[in-house]
């Protein structure tokens, strides 16, 4: 018994051991929930004051702002003049009908605008396409005293009048005696039988357009997402070509997209040249806007 007793202890030495490893697991197990739960707790609790101070905002705005409510949309654009109609809608929380008039503060400009029957003024503005437009504020006025609103909405109309289509490219370029070959294909976002009525790959060198190579459009839905693109480029001895992709649409403007920018004089010299990522043209060439550099 005595040899055996050793044994013994050791066996239970294990059992115990055992033991001790499965609650310590058990407790790292109940310790990491317990984190967990503090965690999301914590992150839920933030998500509501967050919440809370977003719906206090919104309530001391309204508080403190005279309108009941405000609206402004576009209509549809005239895309012989570049414009589009503006219309501004607003209720103020006080007024005397047939007393109040009110006025909306447009790019520096004061525009009266027309009381409702519901107890709305509102006023339309033929606005240019491509210019940035301001909203500054609204005045109501009453027996010589004034009221006025900040609102401070800026927008260009024709992000909101016309579709689009943006682009990006999976090309392979590869220069041979001063001839580029182009290989693959372009993507787009929201390029349709509406909007698509050509395309056309353009080519820079050197920040002078060299070279306008048509690209097949073939629409088997409404929608058109890729096109394969096959091309050869004649591009001169130490020179960037840059590389664009122009689709018109059935008015007849044309939506340019960058690319790429290739530097063949091996120093990153094309680097320096100022790409914008997008510019609309009208049917005769003309810039009518360009995002900034």
């Amino acid at each position: 018994m005595k040899a055996r007793l050793p044994v013994l202890l050791a066996a239970l030495s294990c059992v115990l051991t055992l033991v001790c490893l499965v609650e310590i697991a058990s407790l790292k197990s109940q310790l990491a929930q317990v984190e967990n739960a503090v965690v999301s707790n914590v992150s839920h609790v933030t998500s509501q004051v967050g919440s809370l101070s977003a719906q206090i905002d919104e309530a001391m705005t309204r508080q403190t702002s005279i309108l009941v409510s405000s609206d402004w949309s576009f209509g549809q654009a005239d895309l012989e003049a570049y414009t589009a109609p503006l219309t501004f809608t607003a209720v103020p929380k006080e007024q005397t009908p047939g007393v109040t008039t009110a006025a909306l503060v447009c790019g520096g400009q004061t525009y009266p605008m027309t009381a409702g029957e519901d107890g709305s003024f509102s006023v339309t503005l033929d606005l240019p396409l491509f210019e940035e437009m301001t909203l500054q504020r609204v005045i109501f006025s009453e027996n010589g005293q004034q009221r006025a609103e900040a609102l401070e909405i800026a927008d260009t109309p024709f992000y909101s009048c016309l579709t689009i289509p943006s682009t990006s490219s999976m090309l392979d370029c590869q220069l041979e005696k001063e001839t580029m070959q182009i290989e693959g294909s372009l993507i787009f976002d929201g390029l349709s039988r509406e909007n698509g009525k050509s395309l056309t790959l353009v080519a820079e060198v050197n920040g002078e357009e060299t070279a306008r190579v048509p690209v097949p459009l073939n629409f088997d839905s409404y929608y058109l997402t890729e096109v394969p693109v096959q091309a050869e480029v004649s591009v001169p001895a130490e020179s960037t070509l840059t590389l664009y992709a122009e689709v018109e649409d059935a008015n007849g403007l044309r939506y340019r997209s960058f690319l790429d920018e290739i530097d063949t004089t091996g120093n990153d010299a094309g680097n320096a040249l100022c790409t914008p990522a997008l510019s609309i043209y009208n049917s005769r060439g003309s810039l009518l806007w360009s995002e900034e550099y």
